[in-house]
Parts: C-alpha cells; sequence; structure tokens
C-alpha cells in the first residue's frame, strides 16, 4: 500500500528526555520557541510556520534541514500521528540524523506495530472525546480494498509524474488518488457502518485484492513487492516502546491458505504498560529484536490452500467461540418460541420504531 520496506533493523533507539530541544535544534537547525511544560516533542504548527516554504536560495544545508523538517511532518501527520494530533515526536530523531542509515530500517513493520498499539489503547479509552493514532491512512486503504463498507467511488486519477524511474512509479494506494465519499455526516455514517459491517458475509468481502486478474491500469513501483516472499512471517513488530506480533497464520484466507482452527495459543504477551522510566528501548527490548532478527526463519509453514467448506467450517467454530456482531442479539430466545401477540412489542421492535435506523445485527444473530 504504502511502498515501505519490511526488511532491515528494527525501528528503535535511545529515548531521553533531557537535551531534547538541543537534539532538535541540531537536527533542524533551528532553536525550538517555548512551548509551555510540552516534552514530548515540537508543535506541528510550529513546523509548518518555519519550515513551509523552502527559499528559491536555500543552500545545500538549509535543503537539507527543511528534508528533516518534511519528513518529522510526515511521521507526525500520516505515519505515526499519536492521540494528541498536535505533535511531532523527538523519539525519530535518533533514526533519521543519518540518511543513508535510515534507509535500513523497517519502517513497514514499525508503521504496522505503532497502529496496531493506537488501535489497542484506542479500544479501551473511556473518556468522551477518545481519539485513535496511528496510520489510519494505511487502514483505511485496507478497508477500501476488501470491504464494500464506506468504500467511495473510485474518480479519473490526477495525471503521475512523467519518467520516473521504476523505483518511483505509484504504489496501491494511487488507485484511490482521486475518490468521491458517500457520507459527509459523520455521525450518520458511523451508524451505517456499524449496520452494514454487521450484515457482511464471507462471500462479500474481496479477500485477496492484490491477486485479481485485472491488470492494474498503471504501472507499479517494485517496492511494493519486493518483500513478497515474508509476508507471511510470524515474528514481534518493534517500533520503539510498541511491540505487537504479526500472526498471519490467524488471518490465513488473506493469504490464500486454509484457515486453521481452533487456533495455537500463539498470542504471547506482551506488556502494554506504559514504561515511562525506560530509556534504553533496545537494551529492554532486546529478546524481542532478537526475535525479529530470525523473521525469515520464522515463516507460517500452513500450505494447504483455501476452499470455501473449510472455511465455513471454521466460521460454524468461530461464532460459537466469539461475538461476531458489533450489536448484539435483541433475545436469545428462539424465532419459533416469540408468542405471535408480542410481536410488535420487542425490545427490538420497540428501539426500532423510535430510533434512527433499521439494525442488521440484532436480527441476524435472532436468526
Amino acid at each position: 500500500m504504502l511502498g515501505l520496506s519490511i526488511r532491515g533493523q528494527p525501528v528503535t533507539g535511545p529515548c531521553v528526555t533531557g537535551g531534547w530541544r538541543a537534539r532538535v535544534a541540531a537536527f533542524l537547525g533551528r532553536e525550538v520557541d517555548e512551548q509551555g511544560t510540552r516534552t514530548s516533542g515540537v508543535l506541528i504548527s510550529w513546523l509548518r510556520e518555519h519550515f513551509g516554504h523552502c527559499p528559491q536560495d536555500a543552500d545545500a544545508e538549509t535543503v537539507g534541514h527543511y528534508c528533516r523538517a518534511w519528513i518529522l511532518h510526515l511521521f507526525a501527520c500520516v505515519l505515526f500521528p499519536d492521540g494528541t494530533g498536535d505533535t511531532a515526536s523527538w523519539m525519530w530523531i535518533h533514526c533519521l540524523t543519518d540518511w543513508h542509515q535510515a534507509g535500513s530500517y523497517s519502517w513497514g513493520s514499525a508503521v504496522l506495530s505503532f497502529l496496531y498499539r493506537q488501535l489497542c489503547e484506542a479500544c479501551r479509552r473511556s473518556s468522551g472525546s477518545p481519539s485513535v493514532g496511528g496510520c489510519v491512512y494505511l487502514l483505511q486503504l485496507w478497508m477500501w480494498s476488501r470491504l464494500p463498507v464506506g468504500r467511495p467511488e473510485i474518480m479519473p486519477r490526477r495525471p503521475w509524474f512523467p519518467d520516473e524511474p521504476p523505483r518511483r512509479q505509484p504504489t496501491w494506494a494511487y488507485i484511490w488518488d482521486q475518490v468521491k465519499v458517500s457520507h459527509t455526516r459523520l455521525d450518520r455514517a458511523y451508524l451505517d457502518y456499524i449496520n452494514e459491517i454487521d450484515a457482511l458475509t464471507a462471500h462479500s468481502v474481496n479477500w485477496q485484492p492484490y491477486d485479481g486478474d485485472d491488470p492494474l491500469p498503471f504501472p507499479l513501483s517494485f517496492v511494493c513487492v519486493q518483500d513478497d516472499d515474508i509476508y507471511r512471517m510470524v515474528c514481534p513488530l518493534i517500533c520503539f516502546y510498541a511491540v505487537e506480533y504479526h500472526l498471519p497464520q490467524r488471518v490465513a484466507r488473506q493469504f490464500g491458505m486454509r484457515q486453521i482452527w481452533p487456533p495455537q495459543s500463539d498470542l504471547d504477551y506482551v506488556d502494554r504498560k506504559k514504561k515511562r522510566k525506560v530509556s534504553d528501548w533496545p537494551a529492554f527490548h532486546q529478546a524481542y529484536i532478537v526475535e525479529w532478527e530470525q523473521y525469515e526463519q520464522n515463516l507460517d509453514e500452513n500450505n494447504e490452500p483455501h476452499t470455501n467448506s473449510a472455511y465455513r467450517h471454521y466460521q460454524s467454530w468461530y461464532q460459537g467461540a466469539t461475538r461476531h456482531r458489533l450489536r448484539e442479539a435483541w433475545t436469545e430466545d428462539d424465532y419459533a418460541d416469540i408468542q405471535s401477540s408480542d410481536d410488535e412489542d420487542t425490545v427490538y421492535d420497540q428501539s426500532t420504531r423510535g430510533g434512527r435506523q433499521v439494525e442488521a445485527g440484532p436480527i441476524l444473530d435472532r436468526m
């Protein structure tokens, strides 16, 4: 989707709050303005104000500083945004100071690890205005490619840059370059999305969008497929404080393989408590780093191809083992046991008459 590398060093390094202003100043060539007690990074608004437009007559050093500011802005707003949405972390400076070294990291696995952690934290927030961080752009593209829920209408794409080398051709995300969204009211979209997700069946999902018979209408950058031999690696994904496991065996159908069930107890415990006193993450996560370095040997060995009949058996087990609707059933009674005189006065009927939509999940669960 994004053309980020998977092979490479884990994205990690020291995180020492003391002296962060001096490190940012050395990295960007400009002192950071006073911003109160905030120590997690520089304000995105400050980056835009001071590095929004590079002077036409800038020397090489100045251009380098503007490039670094652009990368920090990209990290803060697209690849690694946190829940605040207004700060660019200084944490990444360790990995970006040396341009040649920066290209040797596994940025693809780091983006996925950070997104997993941010989604986990967002699901546990209980405030009145919870937020979610991580590369939600990647999550959106993943969903549009596979699920018809909320999928926009694809409009004609803007012309790609002419005469670019193979590496700088577009990624798969270019399909969605120009789209027309179906919703403008977020509150209504949320209700509709829940309803449509509950009504989805396995046959409505495009499980392998990259393996279709129709060729893409544009050349694809080779970086999108250069690591396809390790897509099914079983290993920890590391991004400084965040460690999340990549377990392709739990979503085997996305790789065209038979879903084996019940799953093995392969969800290794990962401590997700914030370790604010930890400054040397490479030492703290040494065991995970060693496991990451063996990713090419730790591939899912399931070679049984997917069949619809086998997947139906898996679905029968799955629906009995976990909750599979966003909205719970309105009754546990069998449909045939409900008295006809009560048909129009059930909890579901009453809530529907006074509600804002006809919900599919409770009916499907009942049936």
